[in-house]
């Protein structure tokens, strides 16, 4: 489900691509700046999991994992699913710091 939240607003939906890539690389069109981030820093697999994920049909990270070959597709989708949230808490943590220091309210 495209619905599927991944924290502070984000959701695979807005991992869709504006364009299509053919390599769905970091590249593949994201508006968001820290969704690109958490692409860039998942290997090829685990990002083919994560778009997998926002396909129709898919609604699990295990059929992601399924979907993107993975031989251990229930434990291939929890190992991604884990990695994406914790990518995207440490993503807002820091940004919700920067914003912060920036308005002076961290004193």
């Amino acid at each position: 489900m495209l619905d599927t939240p991944l924290g502070d607003g984000l959701s695979l939906y807005d991992l869709v691509p504006g364009q299509a890539a053919a390599d769905l690389g970091v590249e593949a069109g994201f508006d968001d700046p820290r969704l690109a981030e958490i692409m860039q820093a998942l290997s090829p697999a685990e990002r083919a999991v994560t778009l997998a994920l926002a396909t129709g049909g898919v609604t699990t990270w295990a059929e992601a994992a399924m979907a993107a070959g993975a031989t251990q597709p229930k434990y291939a989708g929890e190992q991604v699913r884990r990695k994406v949230k914790r990518l995207a808490a440490r993503i807002i943590g820091r940004s919700s710091a920067t914003t912060e220091e920036m308005s002076g309210s961290g004193r």
